[in-house]
């Protein structure tokens, strides 16, 4: 047997690990399925629901239903137009669209499972990887994320998934690793486009290596990390590139991401939702972006010590102080010590050479999320990091006491 721990079919135990875990993840949340699909829309699902039937009916990409828009990227509604189109020719029945993109959220949110268990490999032994996989799978707001019409499904995975092909490129160093990484991320991003200024990451991580490099082979180094960089680029901007396009041709502008900005930012401006409903009611979401920038403004130099608790303390308590989708008293008690434990752990993670980029990228989306509203459904994505963070404090605790035992 190799050092790698590879089976007799040359297999890795590693991978053959991931591939457990994401089989069990699926099998777990399909027992769980009557529990956890909503088929009654609400809210924003409601929109994605609408923009999908109207690309499939009228051909042209909306959120409101009015007319063109770019209010959200198009990537979780082009995901819905597939599986509404395929399960179109398979079926009749009125829900067969969302029950089959049900399935597919639920394999994606399963197999996350086994990416995360090879991303904390990097950092953990076998057994709290495995543990880090197990409790994505077992915690109920992810059971309950992939029977909703939301991004959150679809982002989550594809965010999970270029953290892992991004530590692949980043010790490989072989430009078809680089385009693929940049590749998850422009569609991630599609997605959900507060990822967009990530593949800053990859620019980061080549000029790392460039330094690290001998004298004499700097320019060489240099240079083909400049080539592997245009790569993870152009992987970036090849399902970007189309959107730009028909924002240009459609809307007569330039946007690079979408108009929803504004909404989010204005209550996020609102401490306690003192204002809630009916802030900004009839207001653009251009102008609710620059009513929201004015409150922020305008609390700071007010009352900027109060305005600064709102921005974090309380804004945290708000996103990590609850779990999404899940009112159960045991899980609702839980999850604060969930987030401390991992948060601990993240920390520790910051003097780990092979996993330094998950607690830099997990402290990029709080701080990207904190101008915003501050809903547990926005921490979501987060937690997959903040279960790494728990496997390496398990890991450090159980090792100590080991350690001790042996003296």
């Amino acid at each position: 047997m190799s050092k790698r721990g590879a089976v007799a079919s040359g297999v890795s135990w590693d991978t053959l690990v991931g591939l457990i875990l994401g089989i069990f993840g699926v099998l777990y949340l399909f027992h769980v399925w009557p529990n956890s699909v909503v088929f009654q829309l609400y809210g924003d699902s409601v929109h994605y629901n609408l923009s999908a039937r109207t690309m499939l009916t009228k051909h042209f990409y909306t959120y409101w239903g009015y007319g063109p828009d770019a209010q959200v990227t198009p990537g979780y509604p082009l995901f819905l137009v597939a599986c509404y189109w395929i399960a179109g020719h398979l079926s009749k029945s009125p829900n067969a669209g969302m029950h089959l993109a049900f399935i597919v959220q639920l394999l994606l949110m399963a197999f996350t499972a086994s990416t995360l268990y090879w991303i904390s490999r990097r950092a953990l032994n076998r057994v709290y990887a495995a543990i880090v996989g197990l409790i994505w799978i077992l915690y109920p707001t992810t059971h309950g994320a992939y029977g909703q019409i939301l991004t959150e499904p679809v982002f989550v995975p594809l965010l999970i998934g270029f953290v892992w092909v991004l530590l692949i490129a980043m010790e490989r160093q072989k430009r078809s690793w680089w385009f693929v990484a940049g590749l998850v991320l422009g569609l991630a991003g599609l997605v959900r486009p507060t990822v967009f200024p990530l593949v800053a990451a990859g620019a980061i991580a080549l000029l790392i290596s460039v330094f690290k490099s001998q004298a004499d082979r700097v320019v060489a180094v240099f240079t083909r990390n400049f080539i592997s960089f245009i790569v993870h680029v152009v992987g970036y901007l090849i399902p970007l590139v189309p959107w730009w396009i028909r924002n240009y041709v459609a809307l007569h502008r330039i946007l690079l991401t979408d108009t929803d900005a504004g909404n989010p930012l204005m209550f996020g401006a609102d401490p306690n939702f003192a204002h809630d409903p009916n802030l900004g009611r009839g207001l653009t979401p251009a102008q609710q972006e620059k009513l929201g920038i004015h409150m922020a403004e305008r609390g700071f130099a007010t009352h900027p010590l109060a305005e600064l608790k709102w921005y974090t303390l309380d804004k945290l308590g708000l996103l990590f102080g609850k779990p999404w989708l899940v009112t159960s008293p045991l899980v609702v008690y839980a999850q604060p010590v969930l987030v401390v434990i991992g948060s601990i752990g993240l920390l520790m993670l910051f003097w780990h050479k092979g996993l330094r980029l998950v607690p830099w990228l997990t402290l990029y989306l709080l701080v990207t999320q904190l101008p915003f509203l501050p809903l547990p459904r926005y921490a979501f994505p987060m937690m997959p990091f903040l279960f790494i963070g728990i496997g390496v404090v398990l890991q450090w605790l159980v090792g100590g006491i080991l350690r001790r035992r042996r003296t």
